[in-house]
């Protein structure tokens, strides 16, 4: 009696082929038949990175025939349940991006298996566009890191001014600059400690998203590790998670609870910002007129300069080197 082999039995199961685009790009799809030839058919669709960085699925599906014994191709079977609940969903929906947040386990399958880093187009000391590796994977999109900066770099700014100020005599002014900035992660951190109490609640209330967050434990880097910014940008990133499960299986009220966290703890840090970007100005004007300092603030006087729209992306990351960030630099609010 002739005996089956594992590749007899695969027509209607989702598999990842690897190897494709010269080992840029994963394939993902349904078998839709057993085995022939030492070839299979798989309807799905193509997976690779664009040169911004992103993991772009490909529109329409396609059919394909992979050989099974070539070297350069390498055809998995997925049988985890959490990573074909994933799949389906990419299978079946017009998705035209793959991230860490809305489909984890997937992006971190194919991020492992791609064969280079994703690249992304910048200019060199020449001006001619050249492709660099990603700092750690990661643009920051998140509107409170911009606030933040903006402080950040108005401090930063004035402090120099005074460092370069010879008619400054005393260390009061540079001191409360410190006490600002030092009171401002306090705050944050504050403000963060109380939203993750609560995130950490909601998680741990529904069985089935405390299960799945187990499962993406694993993450490293890129995920911005808890010091940046009192742990907010990894706060930020916790909650997206949790809302991108929700709405995949359909839990509305959940959803609501979580972009309720995300609403509260932006429209508290905003708050938070302003107010230190206020004493910031104050100082500053106070300070020049003292010592006639001719100061010049590099960029716009409001931290919402850049922000025009209610917050409603997710966050998907972090530039850990400063010349990889991207958007202009604003100062102290008004």
């Amino acid at each position: 009696m002739a005996t089956t082999t594992a590749t007899k039995a695969m027509a209607g199961k989702f598999v990842f082929v690897t190897g494709t685009g010269g080992g840029r790009e994963v394939f993902f799809g349904k078998t839709i038949d057993e085995p022939f030839s030492d070839q299979v058919a798989v309807e799905g669709k193509s997976i690779g990175w664009t040169p911004q960085g992103f993991l772009a699925v490909r529109p329409f599906t396609t059919v394909v025939n992979f050989p099974l014994k070539t070297p350069g191709f390498q055809i998995q079977t997925v049988n985890d349940q959490a990573v074909l609940e994933e799949l389906t969903t990419i299978y079946r929906t017009a998705v035209n991006q793959i991230t860490r947040t809305n489909f984890p386990l997937t992006f971190r399958w194919i991020e492992s298996a791609l064969s280079h880093e994703p690249f992304f187009n910048t200019f060199n000391g020449s001006g001619f566009r050249t492709a660099t590796p990603r700092a750690n994977g990661f643009n920051s999109f998140n509107p409170f890191y911009s606030f933040y900066m903006g402080f950040a770099n108005s401090t930063e700014q004035f402090r120099r001014a005074l460092f370069t100020s010879p008619q400054v005599t005393t260390t009061k002014e540079m001191d409360k600059i410190t006490e600002l900035e030092g009171d401002l992660t306090i705050e944050i951190g504050k403000i963060t400690n109380e939203i993750a109490v609560k995130c950490n609640q909601l998680i741990n209330r529904d069985h089935e998203l405390g299960h799945y967050f187990q499962w993406i434990q694993g993450f490293t880097v890129p995920v911005p590790p808890t010091n940046q910014i009192a742990g907010w940008l990894y706060l930020i990133n916790r909650l997206q998670i949790a809302k991108a499960w929700a709405r995949r299986n359909g839990k509305t009220t959940l959803v609501r609870e979580t972009n309720t966290l995300v609403k509260e703890g932006i429209n508290r840090l905003n708050e938070t910002i302003l107010e230190h970007c206020s004493s910031l100005d104050t100082l500053i004007t106070e300070t020049c007129n003292q010592y006639g300092i001719q100061f010049e603030n590099f960029g716009e006087m409001s931290p919402f300069a850049n922000y025009t729209t209610p917050y409603s992306g997710t966050f998907e990351g972090f530039n850990y080197e400063p010349q990889f960030m991207t958007g202009s630099l604003v100062g102290a609010g008004v």
